[in-house]
């Protein structure tokens, strides 16, 4: 939280610089001296940059305290190669996909009706797909 605070700190700094600044280019602009203001700017100035000192610091320990944190997994993921071979030993049953038919009869674990698996008719050469090899077999 002190890191928080310190940078809201430098942010307001920041602000009364610029309407500091903006103070002195109006005053410039009507030929009045700004003496007075330039010593107001170098002031707060010469404050953010103690407060940017004080930040560098805390942010560094922050740093320095966040290195030592690990990094967080997910529980799925192994803790250690044991693991991963006891998985492989005893895997996870494998879930089968059933899709109810158009129809509304039973469930099946294939295709639905109208569906044809991708590349089925290339190697007899239908649906303008090229028959691979020399030789290849006329449409049927």
């Amino acid at each position: 939280m002190a890191a928080r605070a310190e940078r809201f700190n430098v942010d307001e700094l920041n602000k009364a610089v610029n309407a500091v600044q903006k103070d002195i280019a109006a005053k410039k602009k009507a030929g009045e001296p700004c003496d007075d203001l330039l010593a107001k700017k170098k002031a707060i100035e010469a404050e953010r940059e103690g407060v940017e000192k004080a930040l560098a610091e805390i942010q560094e320990k922050l740093r320095a305290k966040l290195s030592t944190v690990g990094n967080i997994v997910h529980e799925s993921v192994p803790d250690s190669l044991d693991e991963v071979r006891r998985r492989q030993r005893d895997p996870l049953p494998l879930r089968a996909t059933l899709t109810r038919s158009p129809a509304g009869g039973g469930c099946s674990g294939g295709l639905a009706a109208g569906q044809q698996r991708a590349g089925a008719g290339v190697a007899r050469g239908e649906e303008g797909g090229r028959a691979r090899g020399r030789g290849a077999a006329p449409p049927l």
